[in-house]
């Protein structure tokens, strides 16, 4: 099990690789220091990627499961500071990376992880996996 300075690190760095790998004349981004970092401050989300003026936030999430992603995972406060950039004109989306013997990876928007009435997590079983490639693509060339 990884420490806690190393949870989600694989999903992040994987991320951050591919976003650097999209970079052009109309695409860059932002990976945002975290605690692990030594930031004192919290940001609104893991990075921030801007494509043709439009602002993308994007929280990655990296679980020890199939499936499910715990309601801790993504607490109420982090889900906040999304939404009030959501609110100011940003598209946030959550990408969770599922590290079991083969890694998988789903994806949604931010209103997707509203509801924490079932349960302590929220089942993602009949969302789609996807490779990060295409996710990326999903979000950032489908959304401009």
């Amino acid at each position: 099990m990884a420490g806690i300075g190393q949870r989600g690190k694989y999903a992040e760095d994987v991320v951050k690789k591919k976003l650097k790998a999209l970079e052009s004349a109309d695409t860059t981004h932002y990976r945002w220091p975290d605690t692990r970092a030594g930031s004192l401050k919290t940001a609104p989300a893991d990075f921030a990627v801007m494509r043709k003026g439009r602002l993308f936030l994007l929280e990655v999430k990296q679980v020890q499961h199939g499936y499910r992603l715990p309601y801790p995972n993504f607490d109420l406060a982090q889900a906040a500071r999304m939404r009030m950039w959501q609110l100011a004109g940003a598209s946030p989306w959550v990408i969770i990376c599922h590290r079991m013997e083969q890694t998988t990876w789903r994806y949604g928007p931010l209103d997707a992880f509203e509801d924490r009435s079932v349960g302590g997590s929220w089942n993602l079983q009949a969302w789609n996996t996807y490779p990060i490639d295409e996710i990326l693509t999903r979000i950032l060339v489908s959304n401009s």
